[in-house]
């Protein structure tokens, strides 16, 4: 009568019982292994659809694709071009993902 009243059911509390149980799953290696890739300081410029240019500092190359680091931090749309003139690279490529002033290309031509 005095005690304490048993905690309420929660399917939250449920939910995180249940996961805390779980077992961990394997995760499946890629069927493609990555490109090697080489690290680089370099500038570069990536051109929009529209004809702008932007600097950027590309910071991986491989034959597949590159990881850039924009001076100004700007949304890119779907696709660019991207050019180093030093290694007279001209490359059109897809935007695979972006975020916090740096974006992953992928080489589609």
């Amino acid at each position: 009568m005095f005690g304490k009243r048993p905690p309420p059911s929660s399917g939250l509390a449920d939910r995180v019982r249940q996961l805390g149980q779980a077992k961990p799953r394997s995760i499946e290696p890629t069927t493609k292994p990555r490109e090697p890739r080489e690290a680089h300081f370099r500038e570069g410029t990536v051109t929009l659809n529209g004809g702008e240019r932007l600097r950027v500092v590309i910071k991986d190359l491989s034959a597949s694709g590159a990881r850039v680091e924009f001076i100004v931090h700007r949304h890119l749309p779907a696709m660019v071009t991207l050019s180093e003139p030093t290694r007279k690279l001209r490359r059109q490529a897809q935007v695979v993902w972006q975020g916090n002033g740096a974006a992953g290309l992928w080489f589609v031509d």
